[in-house]
């Protein structure tokens, strides 16, 4: 969540928070803001947003909306009302990344590792007269399979 002091905020509401869910890029919530200045479905924003950002959420929170642009696309920053913005997760660096959430993506990166290297090796174990190749793609259904079934 990157806390901006320029550029036009929006009041809006945090109206729902989802479950933890994991896709692409990690672990993230949606979140759903209903802004002030619209009604209807214009109203709503949805954003996806790191786990332990969301923790600094609660439903009915009142914040401000910043519009904004990251890598050509627009986004929103969200700054939480009623006083100083948040100093966590505030970040310096180039990624935009808190050492915290380095080291949440390195632990990740390292059990998706872990569980990849085991569903190879199953596959070596279970069927070890086929090509090197098959084995790498019989891997990778099996990692998908079980990333969808157990959500890891």
């Amino acid at each position: 969540m990157a806390i901006v002091t320029a550029g036009s905020k929006i009041k809006a509401t945090v109206e729902h928070i989802t479950e933890e869910k994991t896709g692409q890029y990690g672990a993230y919530k949606s979140v759903l803001f209903k802004r002030s200045d619209l009604q209807g479905d214009e109203a709503k924003v949805w954003r996806a947003m790191k786990p332990e950002e969301v923790e600094q959420l609660s439903k009915g929170q009142q914040v401000y909306l910043i519009p904004t642009e990251r890598k050509g696309k627009s986004t929103w920053d969200i700054e939480i009302r009623g006083g100083a913005p948040s100093a966590s997760p505030v970040t310096t660096n180039q990624t935009g990344l808190t050492p915290e959430q380095k080291k949440a993506i390195a632990t990740y990166v390292t059990e998706q590792s872990k569980l990849f290297g085991f569903c190879l090796q199953q596959a070596r174990t279970e069927m070890p007269d086929l090509s090197e190749e098959s084995h790498r793609a019989i891997a990778t259904t099996l990692f998908i399979t079980v990333q969808k079934k157990f959500g890891v």
